[in-house]
């Protein structure tokens, strides 16, 4: 599949499906929208801490534990 379908569609579906399926009010849903848009970053800098995995958001520079750690 082409990027533009691949990864917009899924992430439109996941955000924008259940505040419809959920007959959310508009607080709930602004609600949501907003802590959505937070858990990405915040999803980013956990693997990047404990795992030292950034490639999922590489422009959000986040130095892993290991690396902390490490004297050398």
């Amino acid at each position: 599949m082409p990027w533009w379908i691949y990864y917009p569609v899924p992430a439109l579906v996941t955000v924008l499906l259940p505040p419809l399926v959920f007959r959310l009010s508009r607080w709930r849903t602004l609600g949501y929208l907003v802590l959505s848009a937070l858990s990405a970053p915040l999803i980013h800098s956990v693997f990047a801490f404990f795992l030292g995995w950034n490639e999922y958001m590489p422009s959000i520079p986040v130095p892993s534990l290991a690396s902390l750690l490490d004297p050398a």
